[in-house]
């Protein structure tokens, strides 16, 4: 029987470094050895054309981890700190990964370019955690219900309660990054219900507002602090993008839904303002204006509404 050859010995000892030190990185320790040594290992490892061996051997060391922190996970879903578990468990797989990566930059550069079905080092490791964590055991079904939960305490702060907005700022930022190189999970996970429920929110709070004896000077105002309001939430935990949406979905349900009760409102409508020369109002109106999306022409029928109004 053949005993392994010199190269197969060193390619094996190349390994067995780099999981060692793979392993101590995941436990946010030392890994023990050189920059240099660890960055030849994985170059050996590639030029010997045991690319396969070395990428496979780190997807399986991550989904291994993975299996164990999922544990941990599971362990917080009825805990009462299942969001504070979820966002640690990211923040240190993503430390980790941008720390294995930079042992691995070797084998992202050329293994990885080289195989077009294999994910670079950092890519590989969200893919990871979107599969074995998200997708396991419920906990996205349980993150689905913190959301929800979540988004149930963002109505509530619209009425003036506090909330906790590092954990939604993790939360967001988590969901974002597991999409890789989109917003699929972000939005399918939580901005589709963050919009929605935004909608019905305000649709009810401008209803409320037009059934009453406000005249739309006043009614205006209130548009514009609704909105400078979720602006200021929004900076504190919501990309810029999903901020955008959050705004236009404000000024379409407020103001695009009823341009034409806001300018025909008797004493006080678009036409009063006119009428008397309420610049600081009338310029409230396109301030808004700008927030309002095309999208089914409503802004479009609302202009047309508002210059009927001016030419009359």
């Amino acid at each position: 029987m053949w005993g392994p050859t010199l190269d197969e010995e060193y390619v094996t000892h190349s390994w067995n470094l780099l999981k060692r030190a793979i392993q101590a990185i995941q436990h946010k320790n030392n890994p023990g050895l050189g920059f240099e040594e660890l960055y030849r290992a994985v170059y050996t490892m590639v030029q010997h054309k045991h690319g396969d061996r070395l990428y496979n051997g780190l997807r399986e060391l991550i989904r291994e981890h993975l299996e164990v922190v999922r544990v941990r996970i599971i362990e917080s879903m009825n805990s009462g700190v299942f969001l504070e578990t979820m966002a640690e468990a990211w923040s240190d797989h993503t430390v980790a990964m941008v720390n294995i990566r930079e042992y691995m930059m070797y084998m992202d550069r050329v293994y990885v370019a080289q195989n077009p079905s294999a994910l670079h080092v950092y890519d590989l490791g969200l893919e990871l955690f979107r599969t074995e964590i998200l997708k396991n055991n419920g906990i996205g079904d349980r993150l689905i219900f913190i959301r929800d939960r979540q988004l149930d305490l963002i109505k509530s702060y619209r009425k003036s309660d506090e909330i906790n907005w590092h954990g939604m700022k993790s939360l967001c930022e988590m969901l974002i990054s597991l999409g890789i190189d989109n917003r699929f999970v972000y939005e399918e996970y939580f901005e589709k219900a963050l919009l929605k429920g935004t909608h019905e929110y305000y649709r009810e709070f401008c209803e409320t507002l037009l059934a009453g004896e406000n005249d739309a000077c006043y009614y205006l105002e209130q548009v514009e602090t609704a909105i400078r309001d979720e602006a200021n939430r929004a900076s504190r935990y919501l990309d810029k993008e999903t901020e955008v949406k959050i705004l236009q979905v404000v000024a379409n349900v407020m103001v695009a839904d009823h341009m034409s009760t806001i300018v025909y409102m008797p004493n006080g409508g678009v036409k009063f303002m006119l009428q008397h020369k309420r610049v600081e109002d009338l310029t409230r109106i396109f301030r808004i204006f700008k927030h309002i999306t095309e999208s089914q022409g409503v802004p479009v029928s609302g202009r047309k509404v508002l210059l009927k109004a001016v030419g009359e």
